[in-house]
């Protein structure tokens, strides 16, 4: 019996070091954290050794008596400490009063440990050197709750920072530290089980720990990928999106074939910035973006490549074109902002269908270029020269 526990201390011992390592070797854990984990390691490994000292020294020749108490007095201070440092490892009270309260406690919890040693209280060795439980054992036995208490209180802040889904792990975990401790209280000096429950608690929350690091790490990277490819203004994708959807297709070994590019422009926005403002420009982009999202959105995705101009790459079939952006002119006509009460767009297209041995970025240019071509016929159209009057645009009622 006794060279199993020896066994299980050793390997739980030598389990705490490499935990240490570890610790010492995640990059993702700040340093304020390490050196908790490091604190509570060390206490857990202290705390063991003293456990098992108390055990192996039950009973032993009269000559070892003194070494005796000294080790089962440190175990009674070590022991609520630790559990107070694995508490520690994941909820920091903010509440002063409540911290002093605890040094305050385990203060008095280490004093009487020592004076045991004379006066019986907490525990007391016979005349055979067997340990027993003293009168005022029941102090200690209010240390222990109490620690428990802090643990429990730890893990239930601690699991504020996850999911639902997330905390069922974590449940699992407060189950068996508690659980350890129950027995041992419960069961006698036969069972020794705090250190161990302890020990593997401490483990199975740095294993929490690091996964859920790693997916604090991973949500944030998709939070900020969802920030690059969102266009602050509009809410429609971004030009890096654009640019990343490009290198996507440009990597296939051919387009599909009812891959249309649209290419759209809206008419008249330095004219507006420079006679009502910039704020009314950003009403007219965000009814641009809008329309385009509506119509265009739903064949495929839409981007906000510069001011005023966008790209859709979109799928549909070749005899839906026409349809699709006079839907799109349509929906143009219709808007209206509270500043500006009109909305002109110049649009062009590219089909894969029609130039089935160009990639992307061609069809991208073409559509390009017959959106300029649409926007001259647009200045010609309402008797402007876009070139000498520098993006001037009529009147509402004339656009």
């Amino acid at each position: 019996m006794l060279e199993n526990y020896t066994a299980t201390v050793a390997i739980l011992c030598m389990a705490l070091i490499v935990l240490g390592v570890l610790v010492f070797e995640n990059a993702r854990m700040d340093t304020m954290t390490k050196h908790r984990f490091y604190r509570t390691c060390s206490l857990l490994i202290l705390s063991t050794l003293a456990e098992w000292a108390a055990v192996v020294l039950n009973g032993a020749p009269e000559w070892t008596r003194n070494f005796h108490g000294l080790v089962k007095s440190m175990d009674y201070i070590v022991t609520p400490i630790s559990g107070v440092y694995f508490a520690s490892m994941i909820w920091r009270p903010t509440n002063k009063r409540f911290h002093l309260a605890l040094c305050v406690v385990m203060a008095v919890n280490a004093l009487l440990a020592l004076i045991s040693n004379v006066t019986g209280w907490l525990f007391y060795l016979d005349q055979e050197n067997y340990y027993h439980h003293g009168p005022l054992y029941f102090v200690y036995a209010a240390v222990y709750c109490m620690t428990l208490a802090c643990v429990l209180l730890s893990f239930r802040a601690y699991s504020r920072e996850f999911k639902r889904k997330n905390k069922i792990s974590l449940y699992a975990v407060i189950m068996m530290v508690c659980l350890g401790i129950l027995l041992q209280e419960l069961g006698g000096w036969q069972i020794r089980t705090t250190c161990l429950s302890l020990a593997f608690g401490t483990i199975l929350l740095f294993i929490h720990y690091s996964e859920f690091s790693q997916q604090r790490s991973d949500d944030s990277l998709s939070h900020q990928k969802i920030l690059i490819e969102t266009d602050a203004l509009t809410g429609m994708s971004s030009r890096y999106a654009y640019t990343e959807t490009l290198r996507e297709f440009a990597q296939s070994e051919s387009l599909p074939r009812d891959l249309v590019v649209f290419f759209i422009d809206v008419n008249g926005l330095k004219f507006i910035n420079d006679t009502m403002g910039h704020s009314a420009g950003d009403e007219l982009i965000c009814g641009a973006a809008r329309c385009i999202t509506e119509v265009l959105g739903k064949y495929g995705r839409a981007f906000r490549t510069s001011g005023d101009e966008f790209v859709a790459v979109t799928r549909l079939d070749r005899n839906q074109i026409p349809q699709v952006r006079h839907a799109l002119q349509t929906a143009a006509e219709s808007w209206r902002g509270n500043i500006v009460h009109s909305l002109s767009l110049s649009i062009g297209y590219a089909a894969a269908e029609d130039h089935p041995e160009l990639p992307i970025d061609k069809l991208v240019n073409m559509a390009d270029k017959q959106m300029y071509e649409s926007k001259e016929a647009y200045y010609q159209h309402v008797g402007l020269d876009r070139r000498r009057t520098a993006g001037a645009c009529p009147s509402d009622e004339d656009a």
